[in-house]
Protein backbone atom coordinates (compact mmCIF):
# COMPACT_ATOMS: atom_id res chain seq x y z
CA UNK A 1 0.00 0.00 0.00
CA UNK A 2 1.48 3.41 -0.75
CA UNK A 3 1.81 5.59 1.79
CA UNK A 4 -0.34 8.71 1.67
CA UNK A 5 1.98 11.69 0.03
CA UNK A 6 1.69 15.10 1.56
CA UNK A 7 2.09 18.34 -0.15
CA UNK A 8 5.28 20.67 1.04
CA UNK A 9 2.78 22.48 3.17
CA UNK A 10 2.18 19.57 5.30
CA UNK A 11 -1.11 18.17 3.70
CA UNK A 12 -2.71 15.33 2.04
CA UNK A 13 -4.25 15.61 -1.49
CA UNK A 14 -8.38 14.92 -1.47
CA UNK A 15 -7.84 11.57 -3.70
CA UNK A 16 -5.69 9.89 -1.17
CA UNK A 17 -8.02 11.11 2.12
CA UNK A 18 -11.01 9.83 0.05
CA UNK A 19 -9.09 6.74 -0.63
CA UNK A 20 -7.95 6.53 2.77
CA UNK A 21 -11.79 7.18 4.21
CA UNK A 22 -12.81 3.98 2.08
CA UNK A 23 -10.67 1.26 2.93
CA UNK A 24 -11.07 2.43 6.27
CA UNK A 25 -15.20 1.71 6.31
CA UNK A 26 -14.17 -1.10 4.24
CA UNK A 27 -12.00 -2.69 6.63
CA UNK A 28 -14.59 -2.06 9.61
CA UNK A 29 -17.23 -3.28 7.35
CA UNK A 30 -15.75 -6.68 6.82
CA UNK A 31 -15.05 -6.58 10.80
CA UNK A 32 -18.30 -6.21 11.79
CA UNK A 33 -19.82 -8.36 9.13
CA UNK A 34 -17.46 -11.22 10.59
CA UNK A 35 -18.48 -10.50 14.31
CA UNK A 36 -22.38 -10.93 12.89
CA UNK A 37 -21.37 -14.40 11.41
CA UNK A 38 -20.04 -15.55 14.67
CA UNK A 39 -22.50 -13.93 16.62
CA UNK A 40 -25.01 -16.11 14.06
CA UNK A 41 -23.36 -19.52 14.12
CA UNK A 42 -23.48 -19.34 18.09
CA UNK A 43 -27.17 -18.80 18.30
CA UNK A 44 -27.19 -21.77 15.85
CA UNK A 45 -25.62 -24.13 18.16
CA UNK A 46 -27.37 -23.02 20.88
CA UNK A 47 -30.82 -23.88 19.00
CA UNK A 48 -29.64 -27.32 18.39
CA UNK A 49 -28.45 -27.88 21.83
CA UNK A 50 -31.91 -26.62 23.49
CA UNK A 51 -33.89 -28.77 20.69
CA UNK A 52 -32.06 -31.43 21.45
CA UNK A 53 -32.32 -30.96 25.33
CA UNK A 54 -35.68 -30.72 24.78
CA UNK A 55 -35.89 -33.89 22.62
CA UNK A 56 -34.52 -35.77 25.11
CA UNK A 57 -36.84 -34.94 27.91
CA UNK A 58 -38.92 -38.04 29.03
CA UNK A 59 -35.84 -40.07 27.71
CA UNK A 60 -32.61 -39.52 28.83
CA UNK A 61 -34.36 -36.63 31.19
CA UNK A 62 -37.11 -37.66 33.74
CA UNK A 63 -40.69 -36.78 32.93
CA UNK A 64 -41.66 -35.58 36.65
CA UNK A 65 -40.99 -32.53 38.56
CA UNK A 66 -37.14 -31.80 37.44
CA UNK A 67 -34.80 -29.33 37.53
CA UNK A 68 -31.02 -29.53 36.32
CA UNK A 69 -28.32 -27.12 35.06
CA UNK A 70 -25.41 -28.19 32.65
CA UNK A 71 -21.89 -26.67 31.69
CA UNK A 72 -21.30 -27.20 28.20
CA UNK A 73 -18.25 -26.84 25.85
CA UNK A 74 -18.44 -23.98 23.90
CA UNK A 75 -18.72 -21.59 27.14
CA UNK A 76 -23.08 -22.69 27.21
CA UNK A 77 -24.64 -23.42 29.94
CA UNK A 78 -28.07 -25.56 29.73
CA UNK A 79 -31.27 -25.58 31.96
CA UNK A 80 -33.82 -28.11 31.84
CA UNK A 81 -37.05 -27.64 33.88
CA UNK A 82 -39.84 -30.17 33.66
CA UNK A 83 -43.28 -29.11 36.35
CA UNK A 84 -46.46 -30.61 35.69
CA UNK A 85 -49.29 -28.73 34.34
CA UNK A 86 -51.96 -28.33 36.31
CA UNK A 87 -54.95 -27.69 33.71
CA UNK A 88 -54.90 -31.43 32.53
CA UNK A 89 -56.89 -33.22 36.07
CA UNK A 90 -59.34 -35.65 34.78
CA UNK A 91 -57.20 -37.26 32.37
CA UNK A 92 -55.76 -40.56 31.97
CA UNK A 93 -52.67 -38.40 31.63
CA UNK A 94 -50.05 -36.11 32.85
CA UNK A 95 -49.08 -33.43 31.05
CA UNK A 96 -45.64 -31.54 31.83
CA UNK A 97 -44.14 -27.95 30.72
CA UNK A 98 -40.85 -28.89 29.48
CA UNK A 99 -38.36 -25.41 29.29
CA UNK A 100 -35.32 -25.79 28.19
CA UNK A 101 -32.92 -22.09 28.40
CA UNK A 102 -29.16 -21.90 26.97
CA UNK A 103 -27.15 -19.76 28.17
CA UNK A 104 -23.74 -18.51 26.42
CA UNK A 105 -21.33 -15.29 26.76
CA UNK A 106 -23.04 -13.11 24.13
CA UNK A 107 -26.73 -14.27 24.67
CA UNK A 108 -29.50 -16.72 25.81
CA UNK A 109 -32.44 -18.64 24.37
CA UNK A 110 -35.30 -20.82 25.37
CA UNK A 111 -37.33 -23.28 23.93
CA UNK A 112 -40.57 -24.44 25.80
CA UNK A 113 -42.57 -27.96 25.12
CA UNK A 114 -45.17 -29.93 26.76
CA UNK A 115 -44.96 -33.61 27.16
CA UNK A 116 -47.24 -35.65 28.35
CA UNK A 117 -47.32 -39.09 30.59
CA UNK A 118 -49.55 -41.92 31.39
CA UNK A 119 -50.71 -41.87 35.11
CA UNK A 120 -49.74 -43.92 37.37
Amino acid sequence: MAALRFHPDGSATGGEIILALALTALYQGVATGFQGIERSERHRKATLIAQSKLDAIGALYPLENYHRVEELPGGYEVEIAVTPEPAVRRSLFILFKATVTVRWDQGALQLDGLKMATKP
